[in-house]
């Protein structure tokens, strides 16, 4: 069998698949689909992140694969300069500007832009502007860490 088309509606979908023979069936399979409600997760404010300044805040959801969190850094405030061993880390900004701390270099950043930080590496988030920094971060479990 081969992949065909996939159309989902809610858990359920139904993928068209081509048999050896050339003739097309359907499968049905389930999709899980999870939403994280950031609005139901306590915000807790952090101060001097991973050795940082000022103050950061968040929302996490962490289960046995993954951490995501929805964070602001606030104006003036960054995160530690941190090396990730055993994991990565995905950055999505969403608004505002600042710039990474990326091993020897430094990237500017704004809404729209990811930042990935590889295992291995060390980064650091910097906000030198007037306003907050809202981002999606996720962290996810790497196998034999």
């Amino acid at each position: 069998m081969s992949g065909g088309n996939t159309a989902c509606a809610g858990t359920c979908c139904m993928e068209a698949v081509t048999l050896a023979d050339g003739e097309e069936k359907e499968k049905k399979h389930t999709v899980n689909i999870m939403i994280i409600d950031y609005g139901k997760i306590e915000e807790e404010t952090l101060m001097n992140f991973k050795g940082g300044e000022g103050e950061l805040c968040t929302r996490n959801y962490v289960d046995n694969e993954n951490k995501i969190m929805m964070s602001r850094l606030m104006p003036g405030a960054s995160s530690g300069y941190h090396k990730h061993e055993g994991n990565s880390e995905i950055v999505y900004i969403i608004s505002g500007q600042g710039h990474f701390r990326y091993d020897d270099t430094e990237e500017a950043f704004s809404a729209g832009d990811v930042h990935y930080c590889p295992m291995g590496h060390s980064h650091a988030m910097i906000n030198d502007s007037c306003e907050d920094v809202v981002y999606l971060a996720i962290v996810p479990k790497h196998e034999g860490k």
